[in-house]
């Protein structure tokens, strides 16, 4: 990976937010210390240097694993060029200068453009960021879970869905939370929260919020209790 430079090609759709970030955040987040350059066209691709990928900008699955996958299935099967898509695309892995193609029909290589495929990349990152928190020592208890890819969680921590946490929210080590929305919030240590609605708020440590309570900017001291309807 070292050797390779990547060209980002510049889409409409590279500033949509799914899950917390701008699609071309997550690649810039995930080729952060690779040699990359924005071009607005494919046709300003240098490709005198080699090895060269091609990517747009709302192709937010692709990852460094998966490059360095196909960079060494080439090295074994003398491959030359792949090109990501339905084979009219014109993003490509280019190895060597012959003329040995092959055409890779992966979702990784999906584009936010329309209703389908914003779909289908949603629901790959919301898996991927729920196994990334289980092989971080999170607890997920059931299937509803829509936690976006700038939240914190903590080791510790117990989740329970449904639930749905979002921007730059903190959850800290020992916290419980089941059934609820958090918004920019942070949850102390060890704090409970049950079937609320939180938004920019602060819960303190060994605290219990809810059921069906509703905090908006509040600021929860530690040991305390927001009870029932409580808004």
């Amino acid at each position: 990976m070292k050797n390779l430079k990547i060209y980002f090609v510049e889409s409409p759709c590279q500033s949509e937010k799914i899950l917390g970030r701008e699609a071309k955040d997550y690649l810039f987040k995930e080729f952060e210390g690779i040699e990359f350059q924005i071009v607005k066209d494919f046709f300003d691709v240098d490709f005198s240097r080699l090895p060269v990928a091609v990517l747009s900008l709302d192709m937010p699955l692709v990852t460094k694993e998966y490059l360095v996958r196909l960079l060494e299935t080439a090295s074994k099967q003398n491959v030359d060029k792949y090109v990501f898509g339905d084979g009219e695309s014109q993003f490509c892995l280019v190895v060597g200068g012959g003329r040995k193609t092959y055409f890779v029909e992966d979702e990784v290589f999906l584009q936010l453009g329309g209703a389908k495929n914003y779909n289908m990349v949603y629901n790959s990152l919301r898996r991927r960021i729920m196994s990334r928190l289980i092989q971080d020592g999170i607890v997920l208890l059931g299937e509803d879970f829509h936690i976006d890819d700038t939240v914190i969680v903590e080791k510790g921590v117990t989740l329970h869905s449904p639930l749905t946490l979002k921007g730059n929210t903190v959850v800290k080590s020992g916290a419980v939370i089941e059934n609820s929305v958090i918004s920019d919030s942070t949850i102390c240590e060890n704090a409970q929260i049950t079937s609320s609605h939180l938004t920019s708020s602060h819960v303190g440590e060994n605290s219990t919020v809810g059921p069906f309570a509703r905090l908006r900017e509040g600021k929860i001291l530690e040991n305390c209790r927001i009870g029932d309807f409580v808004e």
